[in-house]
């Protein structure tokens, strides 16, 4: 399995232990994206990001528990269609 290593904006992805990957990491409000984000991957981003709204509401609809992440407590939960909020432990 592939770990990957932070560093500023750029991240190493070990794909095995003679082959590192680095990979420079983009904002979307950065002002060099357009350096490195062809059109097409901004167009796939938005194809992502459309996927995983689109699972999302699926699961909503299905009444199953959806896992989120609070990027400020730093913290997973399991968030349930009656709005209640399950912490996941790691």
């Amino acid at each position: 399995m592939a770990e990957k290593k932070k560093k500023k904006n750029t991240a190493h992805v070990i794909i095995n232990e003679n082959k590192a990957v680095e990979v420079k990491i983009v904002r979307k409000t950065s002002p060099t994206r357009n350096l490195y984000i062809s059109e097409e991957d901004k167009d796939m981003d938005r194809r992502v990001g459309a996927a995983v709204k689109a699972a999302i509401n699926k699961a909503k609809v299905k009444n199953a528990p959806v896992a989120v992440y609070d990027p400020v407590e730093k913290k997973s939960y399991l968030e349930f269609a009656d709005g209640r909020k399950e912490s996941v432990r790691p």
